[in-house]
């Protein structure tokens, strides 16, 4: 049996954190993904790792032994990562892009990096996935070149150019009074919960959409990652809405009987294209005016 080296360094990881959220933040990435990373290696070992309960995660008595060799193949992977950025940046042929968790970006990062690529056969593309709040600090320190995001950003040491936007969407009940409006306002949802991404997730995009309805007398509801369950409560209750972006693959959802799709008029999410501030290598510069 073969294990993929990546699921035991992130197993030593939520082992030293001693909580998925902790882990999840520390990794860049959902804590939900990595929740179903940790299922598929305990598959492939055999046994479980952790003893969970509603309030925190302790690891089993083969879990202690298993960590023990995890922790040297973490450590490996860290030099191994350490001396390939020594190596790339040598190389100097490699465009390293990040992109954050939303949707909308899929398309556009596509476009986007599939024109750039066009006659540059030798040029190598890393992409890698990651939460706002990481993948900028990752550009500040130079391990990214660019990066796909979602905004308003407020950062001064990281400049960007826009490359679309939508609308935030709303899911509820076709019996919920609000459904009957054509375009909601924060105003029309005083009193209802709104289910929204978490914020530790990108604090900034957060307040930039959700505050005005918090103010409006909306109760926010956050939530890692939708659920058939969240679902299920939004059809039986007339004041449960889920929030998403407008380009988000939630047709599953949308069409299912007793929920309805509306749009809040207040809200846009900016879909941007951002570097390090003065990061701008004839590679990087030449990325940006295609997309200027």
């Amino acid at each position: 049996m073969i294990i993929d080296p990546r699921l035991i360094a992130q197993f030593a990881v939520i082992a030293e954190e001693a909580s998925f959220t902790r882990a999840a933040v520390r990794l860049g990435v959902a804590q939900p993904w990595l929740s179903a990373r940790l299922r598929k290696l305990e598959d492939q070992i055999g046994f479980s790792l952790f003893s969970r309960n509603t309030r925190n995660v302790s690891l089993t008595d083969q879990g202690q032994e298993f960590l023990k060799a995890a922790r040297g193949v973490l450590a490996s992977i860290q030099s191994a990562q350490v001396l390939a950025e020594r190596l790339r940046k040598q190389e100097g042929r490699r465009l390293r892009v990040g992109s954050s968790l939303h949707g909308a970006l899929f398309q556009k990062r596509k476009e986007i990096i599939e024109r750039f690529l066009a006659g540059k056969g030798d040029l190598d593309v890393e992409l890698d996935i990651g939460w706002t709040p990481s993948l900028l600090k990752r550009l500040r320190a130079g391990e990214l070149d660019v990066a796909f995001i979602a905004g308003p950003i407020e950062e001064v040491d990281i400049e960007s150019v826009s490359i679309g936007r939508s609308n935030l969407s709303l899911l509820t009940s076709k019996n919920n009074p609000v459904a009957r409006l054509k375009v909601l306002q924060p105003a029309h949802l005083a009193g209802q919960t709104i289910a929204t991404f978490p914020r530790r997730a990108h604090p900034v995009l957060f307040d930039h959409l959700y505050m005005p309805l918090q103010v409006a007398g909306a109760k926010l509801l956050e939530v890692s990652e939708p659920s058939d369950d969240l679902f299920d409560q939004v059809r039986a209750s007339g004041q449960l809405i889920v929030s998403y972006f407008d380009s988000l693959n939630m047709k599953q959802n949308i069409n299912r009987s007793g929920i309805v799709r509306k749009t809040l008029g207040s809200a846009r999410i900016h879909y941007l294209l951002a570097r390090r501030r003065g990061h701008s290598p004839p590679m990087i510069e030449a990325l940006w005016e295609m997309v200027r």
